[in-house]
């Protein structure tokens, strides 16, 4: 069983242009932020591992863990993934990881909406990864 997470990642996603009719709105993908305390006291950080492929994919991977063991973790977690496609640079956050309890939970993308965003800045949502209840599957149709 992976062990119980020291450090917690999360990111801002902001929202521009929601109300301007004249633009289409878009959102930024901030940097990766980094909670929690390792067991020598010092500062969870951001550890990477860049991908060096030609072409299109994924080119770097962001999370976050102790400087004793900056390999990324197995619990879950949430990992900035940047993307190479057509010529753009595209920025993802994933979830990935386990639960402890695997059977009934799994590792999920959460949102919630900031109460005060910057400036210039229409909706701000703070982005975890969390373990939570798996959603029962449907009734099958007969």
């Amino acid at each position: 069983m992976p062990k119980e997470p020291k450090c917690q990642e999360f990111l801002y996603v902001d929202w521009f242009d929601l109300n301007n009719p004249h633009k289409m709105p878009h959102s930024e993908w901030g940097e990766l932020k980094c909670n929690g305390k390792c067991d020598d006291g010092s500062q969870c950080k951001p550890h990477c591992k860049e991908f060096d492929i030609p072409g299109d994919g994924l080119i770097k991977k962001e999370w976050c863990a102790c400087p004793e063991s900056p390999k990324e973790p197995e619990h879950c977690h949430g990992v900035r993934e940047t993307y190479r496609s057509g010529g753009k640079v595209i920025v993802k956050f994933n979830c990935h990881g386990d639960c402890p309890a695997k059977e009934t939970d799994e590792c999920k993308e959460v949102h919630r909406q900031v109460d005060d965003p910057p400036p210039g800045v229409d909706r701000r949502y703070i982005v975890t990864c969390e373990c939570l209840q798996r959603e029962a599957a449907p009734p099958k149709k007969e």
